[in-house]
């Protein structure tokens, strides 16, 4: 069985909790160039084909609690290993659904 983008969030956020560890001291100036870093990452996803098909079938006022969530560029309460699974998660959600849509809207055609 495959987990959906819902259950999937559930699963790190329970993770994320079970296995909280103190993040390593870093200045402002290290902090700036990782949020520019997870910015240009979260650009990059949005760039994509696959992202744009996302929200045409999904436009921002009509999602709910269980569609994909963008991962927070700016949360310095995530480490660098986390961050990376948050965005693996986000893009697989935003694939899975783009694949779907597509799916049910060729079988109406």
């Amino acid at each position: 069985p495959t987990l959906g983008g819902y259950e999937l969030q559930k699963l790190a956020e329970v993770y994320s909790q079970k296995h909280k560890r103190q993040m390593p001291p870093a200045t402002e100036e290290e902090w700036e160039t990782r949020i520019s870093k997870r910015e240009k990452e979260v650009a990059t996803i949005k760039s994509l084909q696959s992202y744009r098909l996302y929200v045409e079938v999904f436009p921002p006022d009509q999602r709910t609690e269980e569609d994909p969530k963008t991962p927070d560029p700016r949360d310095k309460t995530v480490s660098k290993r986390m961050w990376k699974w948050n965005v693996e998660k986000w893009r697989l959600q935003l694939k899975s659904r783009c694949v779907y849509s597509r799916t049910s809207l060729l079988q109406f055609r």
